[in-house]
């Protein structure tokens, strides 16, 4: 069955060091993108994100937000190389403007980067990973599942557009025959023979019902695998048969029901847009 490509899943985890939140969001796109949105701490752990929002869905445009909550209290650490350049610039104000050389230690410690804090749990050890790797995966299976549910509903427009589409392609196949029966009456039999050669559209019509059974087919397969390239295809095949129905059979009916044709099909394309 088809997918949608709009989702959304969250999901928290945590243990006797942090709490994790994660939330995936998805858009349709032509391709899968991923960005992740995290602290910068964790930005080792990207890669393996992606691998695993990219196991589960496969077109879209996927953003991850990971936020952290340390239940460690975070510890203050002095940053030498920082002090170093503060000291060294210090002594150059004092050397070539005579300012007063001494900095006292309350001066020092609220300077930019003096102190930094650090958690006193490494934030790439086993002990993160597994809440951010288990809360991601609970997110990502709560977004597919939206995104089947959108399949679920794009489908049943589909199936109700194509059945629009048949009755047409019906109507156009038990018309034609009026046509040339009325045609027949205000033209020598060559005209008529000349007239039925060029609006054959036998052809055409056995290629459409080929296309809107495969159309309806594809949308209702069994698998995860993507569907929206290949149904935005057979659409455009659908489109093409259509347009060269039309301009075979000089008939305002026939147009008329072409002409619906079309816009059911031009619907549908813009509907399969959202289909992963």
């Amino acid at each position: 069955m088809i997918r949608g490509m709009s989702g959304f899943g969250q999901a928290r985890a945590e243990n006797d060091k942090l709490k994790v939140l994660v939330q995936v969001r998805t858009l349709n796109h032509r391709y899968l993108d991923c960005t992740v949105y995290m602290p910068e701490t964790l930005r080792s752990l990207e890669s393996d994100i992606k691998a695993i929002v990219k196991k589960k869905i496969k077109r879209g445009k996927v953003t991850v937000f990971v936020d952290i909550i340390h239940k460690v209290s975070s510890q203050p650490h002095l940053n030498p190389q920082a002090v170093s350049v503060y000291m060294r610039l210090a002594k150059k104000l004092h050397k070539e403007f005579g300012v007063a050389e001494h900095i006292s230690f309350a001066q020092i410690v609220g300077l930019p980067s003096v102190l930094e804090s650090r958690s006193d749990t490494a934030l790439d050890n086993a002990a993160t990973k597994h809440p951010i790797f288990a809360s991601l995966a609970q997110a990502v299976e709560k977004t597919v599942l939206m995104r089947g549910q959108e399949g679920g509903a794009i489908y049943t427009d589909l199936a109700k557009r194509l059945k629009i589409i048949k009755a047409k392609i019906d109507y156009i196949e038990q018309k034609l025959p009026k046509v040339f029966a009325l045609l027949g009456k205000k033209m020598t039999q060559d005209e008529l023979n000349s007239f039925m050669r060029g609006c054959d559209i036998s052809e055409e019509i056995v290629r459409l019902k080929f296309h809107l059974n495969n159309c309806l087919r594809t949308a209702s397969a069994k698998g995860s695998e993507p569907k929206g390239k290949e149904l935005d295809f057979i659409l455009q095949e659908l489109q093409r048969e259509a347009n060269t129905l039309g301009a075979k059979v000089p008939d305002k009916h026939v147009s008329a029901a072409v002409v619906k044709i079309k816009s059911q099909l031009e619907k549908l394309r813009e509907q399969i847009q959202n289909v992963e």
